[in-house]
Order: structure tokens, then C-alpha cells, then sequence
């Protein structure tokens, strides 16, 4: 009685707000043992003294699947076989397609119908049984949740094929709107006949019915109760997915693709010259290259530590003076500072390239300007310096334009055939133009695929351009010869040594400055102690003014100065998936299964 009250509520609402509503919704399912579904809709509908020319019918049959990074489409297999009256005789009808809806509109255009009106809709579909490890499948939507109109009542019956062990068949049914729990239906099944009954009372707007029935595998005689084509399901796959598959072909094959071709654009235009070359031994630094120049040519990057060598090569050419200050921090702690001092005029001197020259002037531009000289530093008045300690958060600024000099040079001189800064900016735009692409594509096609094959691809970008700059066949010598300097460096004796600086007192002085680009100068430094018993003229330290100390200080001014020429300042659908789902496994809902969608007058 409670329910009779609601409905004639809703009812008298609905023809308020609709002007009509459904009496009865019943489908008739026949499950087929290859897979193939037919089901007849039979729609009752109540226009009451509304004049319309029928109905529409819009049926979910395509649906977004996913699978690990992959998003497909899964299409069910639609064809309409009648649309009648209640009576059988065939309606006029027009059937389309509109998005992931399959669409009949019944009627004719130039008529009106009122009152009560049944219309049969007949259709097969094959696609909607699920196979799982120990059974069968099919969760189907009878009335979809799209109808804003009331429905009375809903029902369903299911024919399972001939041959269904019924003891082993189970079943569910949901009502409610999309993605309610509510199983507000009631079900029953006939052994004799191999069939299941759900009905369900009042449906209010948006509601449905869903319905699901698992078969066994087998049927009683031993053999598949259903045959599933694959042959049929994959090549409706590749139909329905055929622009997809192109995309997952391109989006697989692009990291690949664009990898082996970074990699033979290496093997031919990436690749230095004269590789595997016997390296000779070298007793002198290189002609022709300052430190920095060389630091630079070595591993194709102007580096902080190539700048600090060619400021020591300076000061042992005798342009500059380091000076160790102990300053007063922390009550009675003290740290060490450094000033370089300019011992003599640059920016005539014909000893010096572009680089140096920029160089010196670079670091009394960022240092502070002194009030005064400190006396310990024994400085002669009129001396222009700067300590290494001011220079923190300001000498970065010159470095974009020291760094261009050098690499302009050595473009000019021919030991590059391009800039090596240059080459590595293009690849790493381009690798930064395909990460801004995996996120916007990624985010439009909602795919994970284009995001991973893209990243990646950018990412390869980032890795080669590293080692896309080359060098010409004259730099590639150049670094040969190094090399060998580097070798004599590190395997020199030490009674060779010797009599090496008894030779040539400035044989520490001048391979210094190339042994720190070269990456051995402790080995080279630590060579001398025992040798020399006072530091160079051009290093002047507070305390323990022997080999030892100066050694001791020259490393720690080289941190100092390399922390502080590099150091700066601190400073973006479509239906719900259902195929391979379960109502029975504790994932059912309403509006889960396949099907549904929904319906109107026109």
C-alpha cells in the first residue's frame, strides 16, 4: 500500500513536470551458445492526453576500457532486427549513431499518438558475456539510468542456453541511480525451463534496474557451455580500435625510434676524431691554450675550476698575488679569506687574450670596493684587490659572457666546429619541447602512453646532449696531447722531479694551473714537497710560510674560489568501462553492466 502511495505521488508529479511516464519495462534476454545475446525490449508507455509521435530508445554500446598504461575502446557487436507495436506490426523508425549511443527514434514524424502505446524493440548484441577463470558472464543494464521519466515497473527475464547446470548459476540485481548498491529487486530462477526472473518496483527518475547472472563453464554434458570466438572478438577489436592501434604503434615505437636515431646522429656527427689514439708522453703544458681554454676543450664545458686555474695562471704569470687574511668570526673563531691582488695594468697587455683580460676585469667589478688595505696583507699602497669572500653572489653574473668568450674562441681557432653550449641547448629545447607535449597530450587523450612515450622521448634528448658536442680533428690532437701531459703528471718520479726543477725552477708554476684543469693537481703539488722549501713568489700565506702550508693554502683558496665564482644568490568522456568487470565479486553496482543508457518522448 506504502508503495502504491508513492507511486501514484510520483506519477502525478511526473505528468506535471513530463506530461507522461513509463508503465512497464520488461526485456526478454535469450543467451546463445556462441555468445550472441537477442534481446527484446518491450516498453509501455503512458502519454495520457499528450500528443506525441513516439519514442526514442539511446543504447550504451561503446565503453572505455583500460588495461596497465593502455586506454582502448570496447565495442559491443549491435544489430536491430525489428521494431514493432504491441501488437507486432512494424513501426516506423530511424536509427543512428551519436557518440557511444546507439539510437532508435520511433514514430512518424507527420503522426501523433496519445495514451497508452507499447513499443517492441529487437535486437541481437554479441560482446556482452564476460569469460572469467570458472565462469560466465552477463551483466546487463534492462532500463539504463538515463530516462528523466518515472518507471512503474521493471523486469527481466534471461533464457541461459540448453545445457546449464542451474545449480551452478547465480545471480544479482541493483537498482537506484548510476553507482547505487541497492538492490531494491527481487530474483528467482526455473531449472525446467533454464531461465531467471528480476522485477523490481517504482523506478524514479535516473533510476534502473541492472541484472547479472553467472553460468559454469561447462555444460552437463562436458563441453563449453559457451563458445567464444577469439578469432571474431579480436579482429571486431582491431575494427573498432583501428586508429587506436595506429597510436599505440607510433607512441611504442617513438622512444625507439627517435633513440636509435640519437644514436647513429652520434656515431656520425657526435663522435670526436682520432679516438683511440696511443698517447704519447708530454713534459709541457700545451701552446697556444690557457687553462681555462683547455678545461674547456677536455669535457667540451667551461667549468667553474677552469675559470679558478686561469686565475692562478695569471698569478703565476704575474698579473695576480694571493694573499691569505684570517678574519674574525664567531667571537674568537677565525676562517681564512683570500684577496687577489693586482700586481700590474691588463687591459694593454699584449700577453693576454680576450678571456684573461675579461677576466681580471670581471672580479674587481664584483668584489667590493675596500675603505682601506688591511696591514697584514703587506699589500703596497695603491694596489687595487678584491677578497674571494665578496665575490659570492655577484661573480656569477659575468659568468654567461666569460663562458661565451671562450667557447667563441675556440670555435674561431678550430678546435670546435660549433659552439658546444649551443649544441647542447637545442637538444635539451627539444627534449623540453616533447615533456611539455607528454603533459598536454597526456592530459587531452587522458593516456598514459602518449605521457611515458613522450617523457621518454624527451628524456633520450636530455641524455644525448651530453655527448652530441664534438671536437675537430686539430682539438681532438689537442686533447690527445693533454692526455699525455696528464700521464707524465701522475707517473713522473719523484727524483725525476727533481732534477727536472733544478733544471727549470718554473716547472712547478706552469704546469700547476693545467694539472688543476687536468684533475691532478694534488698529485702534482705533493710531488714538489721536499723539492721547494718556500711557497712561489706569486702566494703569500699567514703561517707556516713552507712547501707544506703554501700546499695546504693553495687548496683551500682553490674551494674558496670555486664555491664563490659559481655561487648565485637564491632566488599546469565517455561511457564507464564494463568489460572484464564482475557483479560478483564485490564490485557490483547499478548501471555497472552493459546496456543501459536511456530514453525519451519526441
Amino acid at each position: 500500500m506504502k508503495y502504491r502511495i508513492i507511486f501514484v505521488l510520483c506519477v502525478l508529479v511526473g505528468s506535471v513536470v513530463w506530461g507522461y511516464y513509463v508503465k512497464d519495462f520488461s526485456d526478454d534476454i535469450v543467451i546463445h551458445r556462441d555468445g550472441t545475446i537477442t534481446v527484446t525490449e518491450r516498453i509501455t508507455v503512458d502519454f495520457e492526453d499528450e500528443m506525441r509521435h513516439g519514442i526514442y530508445r539511446e543504447i550504451i554500446t561503446k565503453y572505455t576500457a583500460k588495461k596497465t598504461i593502455l586506454k582502448y575502446r570496447y565495442s559491443l557487436q549491435t544489430k536491430l532486427l525489428s521494431v514493432t507495436d504491441g501488437e507486432g506490426n512494424p513501426l516506423k523508425y530511424k536509427l543512428s549513431r551519436r557518440g557511444i549511443y546507439w539510437k532508435i527514434r520511433i514514430g512518424d514524424p507527420d503522426k501523433y499518438v496519445t495514451g497508452v502505446q507499447t513499443y517492441i524493440i529487437k535486437y541481437s548484441v554479441y560482446g556482452a558475456i564476460n569469460e572469467f577463470e570458472d565462469h560466465f558472464e552477463l551483466w546487463w543494464e534492462v532500463t539504463g539510468h538515463e530516462w528523466e521519466v518515472p518507471i512503474q515497473r521493471a523486469s527481466a527475464t534471461i533464457r541461459l542456453p540448453d545445457g546449464t547446470d542451474m545449480s551452478g548459476v547465480d545471480m544479482r540485481c541493483f537498482t537506484g541511480v548510476y553507482g547505487s548498491t541497492e538492490s531494491d529487486c527481487e530474483y528467482t530462477k526455473d531449472d525446467y525451463t533454464h531461465t531467471v526472473h528480476f522485477f523490481s518496483g517504482f523506478l524514479g527518475s535516473l533510476e534502473g534496474l541492472s541484472v547479472a547472472v553467472s553460468m559454469p563453464k561447462l555444460a552437463t554434458d562436458g563441453t563449453p557451455l559457451i563458445r567464444l570466438s577469439r578469432t571474431r572478438a579480436f579482429l571486431w577489436f582491431v575494427r573498432t580500435n583501428f586508429w587506436r592501434i595506429i597510436m599505440w604503434i607510433i607512441f611504442f615505437s617513438l622512444p625507439i625510434i627517435i633513440g636509435v636515431s640519437l644514436l647513429i646522429k652520434w656515431y656520425k656527427r657526435g663522435r670526436d676524431p682520432l679516438r683511440n689514439q696511443p698517447i704519447m708522453v708530454r713534459y709541457k703544458p700545451p701552446e697556444g691554450l690557457n687553462p681555462a681554454e683547455l678545461g674547456t676543450l677536455l669535457d667540451e664545458s667551461a667549468d667553474p675550476s677552469d675559470i679558478t686555474a686561469s686565475i692562478v695562471d695569471l698569478a703565476v704569470r704575474g698579473y695576480l698575488k694571493i694573499v691569505e687574511h684570517n678574519t674574525d668570526r664567531f667571537l674568537l673563531f677565525k676562517k681564512k679569506d683570500y684577496a687577489l691582488v693586482l700586481l700590474k695594468d691588463y687591459e694593454n697587455a699584449t700577453d693576454l687574450n680576450e678571456f684573461e683580460r675579461e677576466l681580471l676585469k670581471d672580479l674587481f667589478l664584483a668584489g667590493d670596493d675596500l675603505k682601506y688595505t688591511p696591514a697584514s696583507l703587506g699589500v703596497p699602497e695603491g694596489k687595487k684587490l678584491v677578497f674571494v669572500s665578496t665575490l659570492k653572489r655577484k661573480f656569477y653574473k659575468y659568468l654567461p659572457d666569460l663562458r661565451s668568450i671562450l667557447y667563441k674562441s675556440l670555435v674561431k681557432r678550430g678546435y670546435f666546429p660549433k659552439n658546444p653550449e649551443t649544441v647542447r641547448s637545442g637538444y635539451v629545447a627539444t627534449g623540453m619541447v616533447f615533456i611539455i607535449l607528454a603533459v598536454f597530450l597526456g592530459m587531452m587523450f587522458q593516456s598514459w602512453l602518449i605521457a611515458i612515450s613522450m617523457g621518454v622521448s624527451g628524456l633520450l634528448f636530455f641524455i644525448f646532449s651530453r655527448f652530441m658536442p664534438r671536437k675537430t680533428r686539430k682539438g681532438a690532437v689537442m686533447v690527445n696531447y693533454a692526455r699525455g701531459l696528464e700521464e707524465f703528471i701522475r707517473r713522473v718520479e719523484k727524483d725525476r722531479i727533481a732534477r727536472l726543477a733544478r733544471e727549470d725552477p718554473t716547472i712547478f708554476d706552469r704546469i700547476l694551473p693545467y694539472a688543476m684543469v687536468l684533475r691532478c693537481a694534488d698529485e702534482w703539488v705533493e710531488k714538489f714537497e721536499g723539492i721547494f722549501d718556500k711557497p712561489p713568489d706569486w702566494y703569500s700565506g699567514t703561517e707556516r710560510m713552507d712547501f707544506s702550508g703554501f700546499a695546504y693554502g693553495l687548496g683551500s683558496a682553490m674551494s674558496a674560489m670555486n664555491h664563490s665564482v659559481a655561487s648565485a644568490p637564491r632566488g599546469s568522456g565517455s561511457g564507464t568501462a564494463s568489460s572484464g568487470g564482475s557483479a560478483f565479486s564485490g564490485g557490483g553496482f547499478s548501471g555497472g553492466g552493459f546496456g543501459g543508457g536511456g530514453g525519451g518522448a519526441w
